[in-house]
């Protein structure tokens, strides 16, 4: 059995053995995202220090969500038909979705955030990255991606934030004399 799989139905194992299990579970799959994006814009706006690139952050964070998960993920999937888990192997699924699952979409979006926002605040990037980190443990004991998707959509958000904070316009402060 593949690694992927392995992990799948450890994780998979916890969801139908309690109603509080579940609800942990359904909690990072689906209800934290909505709370990590409230909190990121409520910690850029509050940082203090960070007033004169408040904007260049939002802007910054917004163009790598949109390359992550409005333009790559799509195209990837475009060419890659990777079905859902719960429909090709024996695991319970908490929620359904009937698109691929490779690469997750939250996974690029929030680790594109995570990317983009750590070039500017290393404390909120990495707070973003251990959230973005449990919701792809979610997504997964949810039943409706495999790790290697979560992994995909890590490197596609990786890579969006990378590519947007080289923006010369989008740069941070302390990244204004690299070429």
């Amino acid at each position: 059995m593949a690694w992927d799989t392995v992990i799948i139905f450890f994780l998979n194992g916890f969801l139908g053995r309690s109603a509080w299990g579940d609800a942990i579970i359904g909690f990072f799959a689906v209800h934290l995202s909505f709370i990590a994006v409230v909190w990121f814009l409520w910690a850029v706006w509050h940082a203090g220090r960070l007033n004169g690139e408040r904007w260049r952050i939002f802007f910054g964070a917004g163009v790598a969500v949109v390359l992550a998960r409005g333009i790559i993920t799509p195209l990837i999937r475009f060419f890659i038909h990777q079905p859902r888990p719960f429909a090709v192997l024996p695991v319970q699924a908490l929620f359904f979705d009937s698109s691929w699952s490779l690469p997750s979409g939250h996974a690029a979006f929030f680790f594109a955030l995570s990317a983009a926002v750590y070039a500017y605040d290393k404390k909120i990037g990495v707070t973003l990255f251990l959230v973005s980190a449990l919701i792809g443990v979610g997504r997964i004991a949810a039943g409706v991606h495999y790790p290697t998707d979560i992994l995909a959509g890590l490197l596609v958000g990786l890579a969006s934030g990378y590519v947007v904070v080289r923006i010369p316009f989008l740069r941070p402060r302390v990244m204004q004399h690299l070429p």
